[in-house]
């Protein structure tokens, strides 16, 4: 079934003036999108729209693939022109077949947390920095705690995934020490055995044996059984499987495993604070420990129909229209509120 997705980004780069809309059509014909600009008011970052025609088999396969083939034209659009690019999600998603009698849809709305800020940083809080301060001596630990900061203020949970394992990454090496592993066979990955020195050849451990000597010291349940799935997981990302792939073929929540790689990365920083010198090892610190960590966006979903027409994308409702929403068993109009990623 084909679809067409809404996609909303802001950037520091518009369209050249004079210029409604540009249109990429992909080589393979897996999809096309149509760029526009909503609004680029100067002093501002301008709000883009892509609208991208796909194929997929259902709605909610819809939403996760538009998602999708927007981030990967606008990662092309950014390393072409160097733009910097904001997502803000799907905000219309509707049928695009030729032969559509009623085009049904979405509408999606998005609402930043109401319930921030929360008035909770306190003196306290900046001794705790202070003598954090007066402790580390690592530089290691200071970038470390970067990557957590990173990872706590970004809103795809990919980039989440990624700047957590990175700070396991960094502290393994004040943590594993000489650290060294066996050769291993590419075929059986038995250690391999040299005949004439009569011992298994040993080189230093890799970055992510590394990562699975923290884990073990950071992880008291499964340990071993955390780190494959953290690594398995990695892995995929790296090979660009998206989120839902990756928790169909492992059997995992992503979000779930985000926040524990928050609460180990956080431990593993905390662990790697070393008191200079030794004596002041008697040192109290003061930290908060959030709910969760995985950001969430509140999304007023509106399912609607409109008339067949012309696949033309000025016909589509406007985004910021409220409009009532019909269910497709019972016929009785209704609203659906629920948390999604962007």
């Amino acid at each position: 079934m084909r679809w067409i997705a809404d996609y909303r980004f802001l950037s520091d780069m518009s369209l050249v003036e004079g210029t409604k809309e540009l249109v990429l059509k992909h080589p393979q014909s897996t999809y096309e999108v149509t760029l526009r600009v909503i609004d680029d008011t100067p002093g501002e970052l301008a709000a883009m729209a892509a609208f991208v025609v796909f194929e997929a088999e259902n709605a909610d396969e819809a939403k996760m693939r538009g998602r999708d083939v927007a981030r990967e034209f606008l990662a092309h659009l950014s390393f072409v022109t160097e733009a910097i690019i904001k997502p803000q999600g799907v905000h219309r998603l509707f049928e695009w077949g030729e032969s559509t009698t009623d085009r049904k849809g979405f509408i999606f709305n998005y609402f930043k947390d109401t319930h921030a800020p929360t008035r909770v940083i306190s003196q306290s809080h900046i001794a705790s920095i202070e003598n954090i301060m007066e402790m580390t001596s690592s530089d290691l630990v200071v970038s470390a705690m970067k990557w957590f900061s990173d990872g706590l203020k970004v809103e795809d949970q990919e980039r989440q995934f990624q700047d957590f394992w990175s700070v396991l990454e960094l502290l393994a090496p004040l943590h594993r020490g000489n650290l060294e592993s066996t050769i291993k066979c590419p075929q059986c990955r038995s250690d391999l055995y040299c005949n004439q020195c009569k011992k298994a050849p040993r080189i230093r451990a890799s970055a992510s044996e590394g990562v699975k000597f923290l884990v073990q010291q950071m992880v008291t349940n499964e340990p071993d059984q955390f780190f494959r799935t953290i690594n398995r997981v990695r892995n995929l990302l790296f090979h660009t499987v998206p989120i839902n792939k990756i928790e169909e073929e492992l059997d995992i929540n992503f979000e779930a495993l985000t926040e524990q790689m928050a609460r180990v990365s956080r431990l593993a920083i905390t662990n790697s604070i070393r008191p200079i010198p030794p004596s002041s090892a008697n040192v109290q610190l003061e930290m908060i420990e959030v709910g969760g960590v995985v950001h969430k966006t509140l999304v007023h979903k509106v399912a609607i129909a409109i008339a067949s027409g012309e696949n033309t994308i000025d016909l589509l409702p406007d985004a910021k229209t409220e409009l009532s929403s019909t269910d497709r068993d019972s016929g009785k109009q209704g609203k659906n509120v629920g948390i999604h990623r962007k």
